[in-house]
């Protein structure tokens, strides 16, 4: 808000009866502006002070408006490089253990796999296999590496709805929720996955899990690194 204008009195040595100050304000596209004007009355707080809108104009939001005030697009060499950086994490998988040993049970590497991988999906939006890494060589069993990576994606996911989210919902005063019938097929889809993947788990031995998980955690580091290639060849 600033004020462009100040009128008041017709003489100099005539004291005014009234007197008016001009406002203008840009408001966030969608924003109501009866709630933007009663804000206004409701900070002067002064009955005999008159607020009313003397010109305005319309900002209707639209698809990219509301893309471009949620999100922002890296550059792409930085781009590239992160996620460069992503596919080279599984290597850590392959060296010596007494070189190389992130392991989820241990207090110290939770809270660096927590706060990275958090910290990187609020950032960047995605943290590859940065969350696997930890658990490939963990003393953990396969059912509690499961579950406790299941735990940190929903927090870290739940951050991110939180942080990218409460922006939209406090200026549009809606929640961005997906229609009903989106949860009611999403949600047995979501228990049948659970389930089948159970049974999947139940017929793994520890050892075998943890085999699998560094070889897909692998290939999708080299999927990383391809993706990464194509980037630069393309900046």
């Amino acid at each position: 808000i600033s004020a462009t204008g100040l009128k008041s009195g017709v003489k100099h040595n005539v004291i005014p009866a009234t007197a008016s100050t001009t406002i203008d304000c840009r408001l966030v596209p969608a924003y109501d502006r009866e709630k933007w004007l009663n804000e206004v009355r409701a900070r002067i707080d002064d009955p005999k002070v008159d607020v009313e809108i003397e010109f305005s104009a319309e900002s209707p939001v639209t698809p990219a408006t509301l893309h471009a005030m949620t999100t922002c697009q890296a550059p792409k060499a930085f781009t590239s490089v992160y996620v460069h950086l992503l596919g080279l994490v599984p290597g850590l998988a392959w060296l010596p253990k007494d070189i190389a040993r992130l392991d989820a049970a241990n207090p110290v590497h939770a809270f660096v796999c927590g706060a990275s991988v958090t910290g990187l999906n609020v950032a960047a939006g995605v943290a590859g296999p940065l969350l696997d890494i930890f658990f490939v060589r963990t003393a953990l069993a396969r059912h509690q590496i499961v579950a406790t990576k299941a735990a940190t994606q929903v927090l870290s996911h739940l951050t991110k709805v939180a942080f990218y989210g409460a922006p939209v919902f406090f200026v549009f005063e809606t929640s961005g929720m997906p229609p009903l019938w989106f949860f009611i097929f999403a949600t047995p889809l979501a228990m049948l996955g659970g389930v089948l993947g159970g049974r999947v788990l139940d017929r793994l031995s520890d050892k075998s899990f943890l085999n699998w998980t560094k070889w897909i955690v692998t290939w999708l580091g080299a999927l990383y690194l391809v993706r990464a290639a194509q980037l630069f060849l393309a900046h």
